[in-house]
């Protein structure tokens, strides 16, 4: 309680201070970003202790998952969609930091250097008393735009937040899922559109004589009009559903979140500090929003790193994207924004065949826990050849040519086997109303199919149903069940390290994201300069 008294009572206190003009704040707070990582400080240490205090009240009201990458004998009530505090403390701690950048007059050092130009000059002083009145105006425009922007961007986060905790909750469809991002992204689209936001984008310099002439605005920049806000939709949802579905294992989300989040705040720092950036403004209110972002999240992957003790569940993936996302927007870096989730396009990309149903999807794909070992390895797909579309055998064979995915022909006894075994490592898991996160396997059929004939109920791992038909099954041999394994970044890890400790795999991706984010830096910042004109 002292705790959070702290964080009401101090924040309120240097706002007073600080729109009072008091020379005593300066000298501890010399200006709004010094605030904030402040207030981030304190967003942490509660989110830090918070999130215990909390955890029973999920688990007592259904929301509770198992951890199934757990020995049976280990495995408990986890408290899931924590995500939710995370972003609870994150609104709270930009609430109090609203009025700071917003509440100071020109600065003297712009201000006072023009008028006294123009008293030099002329010496009218009306002159110049007009246009320091001039300068104010604008600066004040300045800071209302940004105002409103801060304030659209934080009722995008609010509205993620609600409607990932609803997600969370009811366990929505995933073309409903497809939705709610969409939704929470229309009070920042609006504002943005009254504010009168910029709707061009910067082109490479080799694609700018193939554009129509009168969609080109410079000799760099191309307008997009509407469609630009088609873009910035696509953008929030993609954020959103990205980290969604790199997911599954103890501290992935909130540890990629985070590298994200540090890379974000670093480009941020190298635009103001080192290059200086014209667009300082924009930098700034990406940093605003970005350190209490990295704090309220350190804490959640304190608790949620393996072995995990809370989920952070869909609250906090479409939380964090929508974050991701609204900085990208307001701060005019989208395309910056999204070579840094390099590992997530891959894992989209990867993962196509089974979101469009192209190859059989089982519902979760985490990687399969073996009680024998303690490790973690690949989960599979099973399914018959004949099932699949002319296009899903094409991408099947092409992956198994080039060793994108395990591949074994099983024979029926060898495919109830393999599923016995699966089932074995998740013996207990399914417990009260919380949802585990693992794949829900299927009954083998103790008997044979007579004929390849199979059912659309296979694409969700459902043995083959058994034909009517015994003269047939004499003369048509048995098809093999194919066991391929499922289409996430975490199974591919798995394929080309073999099993491993749930922890280590983590830590692996972790480092991948790290490494693509430094690939992320030299493409921005040398590949762009033989792209683009200005970088």
């Amino acid at each position: 309680m002292l705790l959070l008294s702290l964080l009401v009572v101090l924040p309120s206190s240097l706002a007073v201070c600080y729109a009072s003009g008091t020379d005593v704040l300066p000298l501890l707070i010399p200006t709004p970003l010094a605030i904030n990582a402040a207030l981030s400080v304190a967003a942490f240490i509660a989110t830090l202790q918070l999130i215990p205090a909390l955890s029973s009240l999920f688990v007592n009201a259904g929301l509770f998952g198992m951890d199934l990458n757990k020995p049976i004998q280990n495995r408990v009530k986890v408290p899931e969609a924590l995500g939710v505090i995370c972003g609870a403390v994150y609104l709270i701690c930009l609430f109090f930091f609203i009025p700071f950048p917003f509440i100071e007059n020109l600065p003297d050092d712009v201000a006072e250097p023009v008028s006294d130009a123009l008293l030099l000059h002329d010496g009218d002083r009306a002159a110049a008393n007009a246009a320091y009145e001039a300068l104010v105006v604008l600066h004040n425009e300045k800071n209302q735009r940004m105002f409103r922007s801060f304030l659209g961007a934080l009722l995008s986060i609010c509205c993620m937040i609600f409607l990932g905790f609803a997600d969370d909750v009811l366990n929505l469809r995933w073309r409903h899922k497809l939705m709610l991002p969409t939704i929470a992204t229309l009070p920042i689209l609006m504002v943005y559109f009254a504010n009168h936001g910029v709707t061009s984008v910067i082109f490479p310099k080799f694609a700018m004589p193939f554009l129509p002439s009168f969609m080109l605005q410079s000799d760099q920049t191309v307008f997009l009009g509407p469609l630009y806000y088609v873009f910035m939709g696509m953008i929030a949802v993609f954020c959103t559903n990205a980290i969604n579905i790199l997911a599954g294992i103890n501290g992935l989300e909130a540890g990629q979140s985070i590298v994200i989040a540090i890379s974000i705040a670093i480009n941020n720092a190298v635009q103001i500090f080192l290059i200086q950036d014209a667009d300082v403004q924009n930098h700034l209110f990406s940093l605003y929003l970005m350190l209490p972002f990295i704090a309220t999240t350190a804490a959640l992957l304190w608790w949620n790193w393996f072995p995990s003790r809370v989920f952070v569940g869909d609250t906090f993936c479409y939380f964090a994207g929508m974050t991701f996302a609204v900085v990208g927007i307001l701060g005019h870096f989208s395309k910056t924004l999204l070579l840094l989730f390099i590992p997530q396009v891959l894992n989209f990309v990867y993962s196509l065949p089974q979101l469009f149903h192209l190859v059989p999807c089982p519902r979760h794909r985490m990687p399969k826990f073996d009680p024998a070992t303690g490790l973690v390895g690949n989960s599979h797909a099973y399914f018959k050849m004949s099932e699949l579309s002319g296009v899903g055998r094409i991408i099947v064979t092409t992956m198994r040519i080039f060793r994108l995915v395990t591949y074994k022909e099983l024979s029926q006894q060898d495919y109830v086997l393999a599923l016995a075994a699966e089932q074995a490592s998740k013996t207990g898991a399914d417990l009260g109303k919380g949802r585990a996160e693992a794949t829900t396997l299927p009954k083998p059929e103790p008997q044979p199919p007579a004929t390849p004939r199979a059912t659309r109920a296979l694409k969700r791992n459902q043995p083959p149903h058994q034909s009517d038909d015994a003269s047939s099954s004499a003369s048509k041999p048995e098809e093999p069940i194919i066991q391929m394994s499922n289409l996430t970044l975490i199974n591919f890890s798995l394929m080309l390290t073999g099993p491993q400790k749930e922890g280590q795999v983590t830590c692996n991706l972790l480092l991948f994201q790290a490494v693509c984010s430094g690939i992320a830096f030299f493409i921005r910042y040398y590949i762009a300069a033989w792209l683009y004109r200005d970088v």
